[in-house]
């Protein structure tokens, strides 16, 4: 009997076997893997190894852009291909579209084949290019793709089902990979953070708290976590005042506020504010957030900002109120003068005129002050006798401040 078709059957399904095999072991390698780079990197090299591909490369898209990872150039050796960037076009848009569950999970392409060298995609004649969606039965991930460019050998499509498989394995692992990426960065982020970051569960139990709360604090994590946020408490705002917060957060919402707190060595430190609920997948609320950032140096300035347009305003209502006045002494001084020269030498008036001419003069020199202070007379540097100044300065105070 002719068992040609037999001994086929029989040598695929023991491929299959092997292959499956090794997407098992290839599996807990890939699994392995300290983040997606190293990845991408051992999912091409495991493949050529393991499953005995050629060459092999993975491609990523943000939709605008295809993005190369790592590859095989024609010499048979793993090529660092991240710096490679393409727009992308109506093929490659098709190669990392969702796959519905009856579509070939793989297929072939009849293009030039591609040899990474010196930073930059070459072409080395046309060939046939194994071409793999990367995918989970949700999301699209990448593309994987092999061909046989260096011995020009025809494909085995045993081997591409087992390419197929690899291809949906790998899908899963680098979304988790990625999701691990991804929260590794989130937390590094909130570690390194400049603002002070808390967590807390619904008891207002604290499980964390960032470097930046130590700092701002002057409390230690070890200290602080499974205590309540109470020890921030200053003392400085009433009850109503925590009771509405806590009444707009159990509500589902968002707090923002300025808020006094007091440090671990009893200071006080003014604190922008926010605290959001964090909600679990079924959407119930789980614990709160809390980001504040220290703006007592900012409130600081602030204040300053604010006594210094107050000075500024007394200095312009002065200046107002000083030219005016000066120009009411400019007519009580100069009929004072009239008068003092219509009198005698010997009249009895007279030092009474004189008394109000030097005071007048004196009340000149103030206006002249109070002009300079408004900003509305120009200041003229000269020397002075300080010894007068002194002088001076003591009979206005003693007349200004008494005993």
């Amino acid at each position: 009997r002719d068992v040609t078709d037999r001994q086929n059957m029989d040598d695929r399904q023991s491929a299959t076997v092997h292959g499956l095999r090794a997407i098992v072991d290839i599996a807990d390698h890939l699994i392995a893997c300290p983040d997606v780079d190293t990845l991408y990197r051992r999912a091409v090299e495991l493949a050529r190894e393991r499953l005995g591909l050629e060459r092999a490369a993975v491609f990523l898209s943000d939709g605008n852009y295809v993005f190369g990872t790592f590859g095989t150039d024609l010499q048979g050796r793993t090529s660092d291909e991240r710096s490679h960037r393409m727009p992308i076009d109506e093929t490659w848009r098709e190669r990392f579209r969702l796959r519905a569950q009856h579509e070939p999970r793989w297929s072939l392409s009849l293009e030039y084949l591609q040899d990474w060298r010196d930073g930059a995609m070459h072409p080395r004649g046309q060939g046939w290019v194994a071409v793999t969606p990367i995918q989970t039965a949700s999301k699209a991930v990448g593309v994987f793709c092999n061909d046989s460019a260096i011995t020009r050998a025809p494909f085995d499509p045993v081997r591409q089902e087992i390419v197929a498989v690899y291809a949906s394995l790998l899908a899963n692992i680098i979304e988790r990979k990625t999701a691990e990426a991804e929260r590794s960065r989130l937390a590094l982020a909130v570690e390194q953070s400049a603002e002070s970051v808390l967590i807390a569960d619904l008891n207002g139990t604290i499980s964390y708290v960032n470097p930046a709360f130590e700092r701002i604090t002057g409390h230690a994590r070890k200290n602080v976590l499974g205590m309540n946020p109470r020890i921030l408490k200053s003392g400085r705002h009433d009850t109503r005042f925590y009771e509405q917060m806590w009444a707009q957060l159990q509500r589902g919402e968002v707090w923002t506020g300025r808020i006094t707190n007091r440090r671990a060595d009893g200071s006080f430190y003014e604190a922008e504010q926010t605290i959001s609920p964090m909600r679990d997948a079924r959407g119930e609320i789980m614990g709160f957030l809390c980001v504040s950032q220290d703006v007592t140096r900012a409130v600081q300035m602030e204040n300053e900002l604010r006594q210094a347009q107050k000075l500024d305003s007394i200095g312009r209502l002065a200046g107002g109120i000083a030219h005016d006045f000066n120009n009411l002494l400019t007519g009580i001084l100069g009929f004072a003068k009239v008068v003092l020269d219509e009198l005698g030498p010997d009249h009895t008036s007279k030092p009474d005129v004189e008394e109000i001419i030097r005071a007048g003069e004196r009340a000149a020199k103030l206006t002249r002050q109070l002009l300079a202070f408004g900003r509305k007379q120009v200041l003229q540097i000269q020397p002075l006798d300080l010894n007068s100044v002194v002088m001076n300065m003591d009979q206005i105070l003693r007349r200004t401040l008494g005993e």
